[in-house]
């Protein structure tokens, strides 16, 4: 909700391994603001489908459980659910390793923030992450301490090809390492350009840049050597921003510590920490106003 000085929305957090009830609340929630306009045929639907299978097949069942278990009989939805050539969404915010952990502030409009932290476990691996697309994720951690987050890039250029939201949660099921995360990056379709910060268990770092019809690019994070000096900085402005009625503040600072296993999301008024071994779900009224920061 976006009122004259400010906004609020409610942070969920929820465990639940495979889909079920708690995904078809999460679907109920947000897919009617998220619908797109534009409905697909049944054959643009089968097309989407068939990329999503043949780019990724190991998530594909995953989808194909996604769509039957969210109890939404809608062509429009099972597109979307894809990843496919999804309509540009600009994230924004800032990205950085700092000490043994990875820092991030995201800035999204809030129609499209879906507030929501889950913890699954689709595949080998549990994962937790703050979703984006339903089931995508804008960053997150997985149980063998990799930590991912997403940022648009500097073009707003769209293609044909997978979301960074589906990437994130792609390298989180499927990777352990930074190494691993350099072999799945290679020959990545994107529909966007996109930033992502990469840190594991072992504390190796790197930073990516994904483009359309463009080879990966690879980097080095914006490093802090403490996270106390870098989660202060992340803190304050210009980094954190807050002009919240025109989409460009900082709607939660997440702090990966993925040696540790955990992940504090702070906000202006308050912080909450979950983790793989003490995750408790919870729903947490947020009120962000302007010019308000640490």
């Amino acid at each position: 909700m976006i009122g004259g000085t400010g906004c609020s929305t409610t942070f969920r957090a929820f465990a639940e391994e495979r889909p079920g009830a708690r995904w078809r609340e999460h679907v109920g929630r947000h897919w009617p603001r998220l619908r797109p306009e534009i409905a697909d045929d049944l054959l643009a639907v089968s097309w989407r489908a068939a990329v999503l299978d043949f780019e990724l097949p190991h998530l594909a069942p995953i989808y194909a459980d996604l769509a039957e278990e969210s109890g939404v009989r809608d062509r429009v939805f099972a597109a979307y659910l894809t990843h496919v050539d999804l309509p540009l969404a600009v994230v924004s915010g800032r990205q950085a390793t700092a000490g043994r952990a990875l820092v991030r502030n995201l800035e999204l409009g809030l129609d499209r923030y879906e507030s929501t932290l889950w913890l699954s476990r689709f595949g080998s691996r549990r994962v937790l992450g703050t979703t984006s697309g339903l089931w995508g994720l804008l960053d997150g951690m997985n149980e063998d301490g990799l930590a991912v987050s997403l940022t648009s890039g500097g073009t707003l250029r769209h293609d044909l090809g997978l979301s960074g939201p589906l990437l994130v949660r792609h390298l989180l099921e499927h990777c352990a390492t930074v190494a691993d995360v350099d072999q799945a990056m290679r020959g990545w379709r994107t529909s966007t350009t996109h930033d992502l910060a990469v840190l594991d268990a072992g504390n190796n770092r790197a930073a990516y840049r994904v483009a359309p019809r463009t080879p990966t690019r690879r980097g080095l994070t914006q490093h802090w050597d403490s996270t106390a000096e870098g989660l202060a900085a992340m803190l304050r402005p210009p980094r954190f921003r807050t002009d919240y009625a025109t989409g460009s503040g900082t709607l939660h600072t997440a702090v990966y510590r993925p040696a540790e296993g955990t992940a504090t999301f702070l906000w202006p008024d308050g912080s909450r920490t979950w983790g793989f071994g003490d995750f408790e779900p919870a729903e947490i009224a947020i009120e962000y106003r302007q010019r308000q920061h640490w």
